[in-house]
């Protein structure tokens, strides 16, 4: 996509994010999704300051908040995680889905490497239908590597139907959320059932036998969170409750 650099702010003395885009991209469309992301504000959602182009080099460039930490990837990578952690993450991410799509942004190429999780543990979704606007085809050098992208999407991760050709919509997002969950989940001696039901539904093949939005998707990781985060006492006082009744 282009290179990415930290940059200073003067006007408003602040370090950002500043990507600098090859030529060659839909500018049209990649100025609407910048303009509809500046306008969702979404603490697990990196924020857009401003885009413009760059007449020297044919290109363009937006502006961002700059997050220190890691890629989720990287994240799930650099040691193992319990599976309450995990979850914990992801709940972060579905929420962060779920306002994207509420103001009509589809993220279009949702994978792990497209998260950050900054020092303080916060997960920051990132671009945001970029794929979407290349055009959907893939060069020849993009088609013998394991990411490339094709179609508006990173090929482990694309839905049925985007592998098909049709537009990607928050659907596919929601299962290309769902296999990235599975595989962090993967080496957890026990998933929750809810999860694992979860993880059925968003996986379906067909598109309307999955969940109606990621927000029905959050609310389902918090309750298999809720349940696990009893405490044997807790557990023990709603059966002795019970007795009572």
């Amino acid at each position: 996509m282009g290179k990415v650099f930290r940059a200073r702010d003067q006007a408003l003395s602040r370090d950002v994010a500043l990507k600098l885009l090859r030529s060659g991209l839909d500018v049209a469309s990649l100025e609407r999704e910048a303009l509809a992301l500046a306008h969702v504000s979404h603490p697990n959602i990196v924020r857009v300051f401003d885009l413009g182009r760059t007449p020297e080099v044919d290109g363009v460039f937006i502006v961002m908040e700059r997050i220190c930490g890691v890629t989720l990837q990287r994240w799930l990578e650099v040691e193992a995680r319990p599976p309450t952690a995990i979850l914990a993450m992801f709940e972060q991410v579905a929420g962060g889905l779920a306002a994207a799509h509420q103001a009509g942004i589809v993220h279009g190429d949702f994978k792990p490497s497209n998260v950050l999780v900054d020092d303080k543990g916060c997960a920051k979704l990132v671009d945001f239908g970029l794929a979407r606007a290349i055009g959907g085809t893939q060069s020849s050098v993009d088609r013998g590597q394991r990411h490339a992208t094709l179609r508006g999407g990173t090929p482990g991760y694309m839905a049925p139907e985007q592998l098909g050709g049709a537009a990607c919509d928050a659907l596919a997002d929601q299962y290309a959320f769902c296999v990235a969950l599975r595989a962090a989940l993967g080496r957890a001696p026990r998933v929750p059932r809810v999860v694992a039901r979860l993880l059925a539904r968003g996986l379906q093949h067909e598109p309307r036998r999955r969940w109606p939005s990621m927000l029905e998707v959050g609310a389902q990781i918090g309750r298999a969170q809720r349940r696990r985060g009893k405490t044997p006492i807790a557990a023990a006082a709603a059966v002795a409750t019970s007795l009572w009744l």
